[in-house]
């Protein structure tokens, strides 16, 4: 029995949409920037690699779970970032409120936020800035001390 031409038809651009989420999943999953997606709930409904490890969990184990009971992220005020925060957060102006350096043990994680209306979901990025803010530290300090030193006689 053939098959009829236009169910074969959406059986192909079916598998086609598998084919490009599983590359989407997998480009994603591979970047060293840590990404997040979660809902109106900061339920994380998708976290690459660099995410789970910045979480030290298994990424099966930080999917479906809450986004600030995954991550303990401390501003720039000393607060620690709650749901709250990021429901004040839920749109595409009030999501650049949560960009910044938060403090996660004794790294310094730098987070950019972006709402996506259409989805109702938010993107998270995050990066290690800690080694970044040290060699700033170190040239700052080392500026001072040899404006000081040309300065002294």
């Amino acid at each position: 029995m053939e098959q009829d031409p236009v169910v074969a038809e959406v059986m192909r651009i079916n598998d086609d949409l598998r084919k490009s989420l599983a590359w989407m999943d997998l480009v994603l999953a591979s970047l060293s920037e840590s990404i997040c997606v979660i809902d109106k709930d900061g339920t994380i409904k998708f976290a690459n690699d660099a995410f789970a490890d910045l979480a030290f969990k298994p990424r099966i184990l930080v999917l479906g779970a809450n986004m600030c009971q995954v991550l303990s992220l401390i501003g720039s005020d000393k607060k620690l970032l709650t749901n709250e925060d990021l429901v004040a957060a839920w749109s595409v102006e009030t999501a650049k409120n949560l960009r910044g350096d938060y403090t996660l043990g004794d790294s310094v994680i730098q987070l950019k936020a972006y709402y996506i209306p259409k989805l109702e979901q938010m993107i998270l990025l995050l990066r290690d800035v800690t080694r970044e803010h040290e060699v700033d530290r170190v040239k700052t300090e080392f500026i001072s001390i040899a404006s000081h030193q040309l300065r002294t006689p």
